[in-house]
This record gives structure tokens, C-alpha cells and sequence, in this order.
């Protein structure tokens, strides 16, 4: 196999790790290690973490090794700020562009989930992460602009891995899962304004929560 492509899925299965907290926050790893894990050699493994370092998901310290970042206050407020400004102003473009019977799609997927009351436990958190994440990236992605994707895809992937953090640490469930339903309706009844409105709702108390809960346990 290429180095590239053995640098790719090296970035991918570590990533993935990150995500899931299989490599939780502030731990520190090394290279050797995660060749070892991995069966994959020194060079991609090095330069998957210096890609993992730029995106902020690793912190490599000299003569001590890699460190899970804890995503510091600086990071979150980062992530959200930047949430605020590109979701509820690109939705203000894309309410159109969203496909109907997937809006209805995903609003079923989210009443299903308030309906069986499945937050509170591992498995019907990572099925609610999957359906945030779609529903927040396609808002974007319909747009088809990758430079704006790219952002997006990054930053939904540290949510998910404050979001199970948080889990973890204080057993907190997000109650935001209503919120989506009432976006998506607001889409459906062509209130524009009124969707962007309970998005930037939606994002400002995700933003509380994770302040809450996954900083003050650190």
C-alpha cells in the first residue's frame, strides 16, 4: 500500500478512536504504541498525528509524547462561535435546496428518539450524534462548497467527541434533540427566518451545556 494511503487510513482509525474516547481526553500515547495497535509503520503514523495536531483533536509534546486534547474553553467557545455564524446564515440559503422527504426523514428520526427516551444510555446516544451530525452537516454540504465542508466535518467530529466525553464524565443526556424538530418544521412551513432563529437557539444551548459539564469536570 501507498505511504498516502497508509497515512489516510492511519488518520482515520486514530481519529475514529478520538471520537469514540477509545483515546479519551488528556491521555497520552506514543508512536510506538499506535504502530504496534495499528500494523501500520513510523512515517504515516507520524504524519497522521501531525494532521491530527493541526485539526486540534492531539497535542505532540516533545520527549513526552501525544496528548488527547481536552478541548480548552479557547477550543469549545471556537467550535460554537464558529457554529453560530455558518449554520443559521448558510440555512438562510440552503432552506430551499433541502430535500423534503429527507427533512421529513430526519424529523422522524428525532421524534423516534424523544418518543423512546433513548438518551440517556450509550447506544441511543450515538444514534442521536449520527442524526445531529447529518442534519447539521447537510445544512452546509448541500451547498457543495468543500472548503465550508471540510470546516463543517471537522467540527462535528470534535462535538462528538465532547459529546460522549461529557456522557462519560457526568452521565449528562442532551435534551437539544426537541430542537431539531422544531427547526425542521419551521423549514417545512417555509418560516425561514423562524428556523434560523431556533437553530441559533439550538447551537447557543449546546454551547451552555458542553460549558457546563464537560469543562467544569476538568
Amino acid at each position: 500500500m501507498k505511504k498516502d494511503s497508509l497515512t489516510n487510513k492511519a488518520y482515520l482509525q486514530i481519529k475514529e478512536m478520538i471520537i469514540s474516547n477509545l483515546l479519551e481526553p488528556g491521555e497520552i500515547i506514543n508512536e510506538a504504541a499506535l504502530q504496534e495497535l495499528l500494523h501500520i509503520g513510523r512515517t504515516p503514523i507520524h504524519e497522521a498525528l501531525l494532521r491530527l495536531s493541526v485539526e486540534q483533536f492531539v497535542t505532540i509534546i516533545p520527549r513526552k509524547g501525544i496528548e488527547i486534547c481536552k478541548f480548552s474553553p479557547k477550543i469549545v467557545h471556537a467550535i460554537f462561535n464558529a457554529r453560530l455564524i455558518i449554520e443559521p446564515n448558510t440555512l438562510r440559503r440552503t432552506h430551499s435546496m433541502l430535500d423534503v422527504d429527507w427533512l421529513i426523514k430526519m424529523r422522524k428520526n428525532f421524534a423516534a428518539i424523544n418518543e423512546n427516551k433513548t438518551l440517556s444510555d450509550m447506544d441511543g446516544l450515538r444514534e442521536y450524534i449520527r442524526f445531529d451530525t447529518e442534519f447539521h452537516s447537510t445544512i452546509v454540504t448541500v451547498l457543495d462548497n468543500p472548503y465550508l465542508s471540510t470546516l463543517v466535518d471537522n467540527y462535528m467530529n470534535q462535538i462528538t467527541a465532547i459529546t460522549i466525553a461529557v456522557t462519560k464524565l457526568s452521565n449528562h443526556s442532551y435534551t437539544a434533540n426537541e430542537d431539531h424538530l422544531l427547526v425542521i418544521d419551521h423549514i417545512l412551513a417555509g418560516n425561514v427566518e423562524e428556523a434560523c432563529t431556533a437553530l441559533e437557539d439550538h447551537i447557543c444551548r449546546c454551547h451552555v451545556d458542553v460549558i457546563n459539564t464537560y469543562l467544569t469536570a476538568y
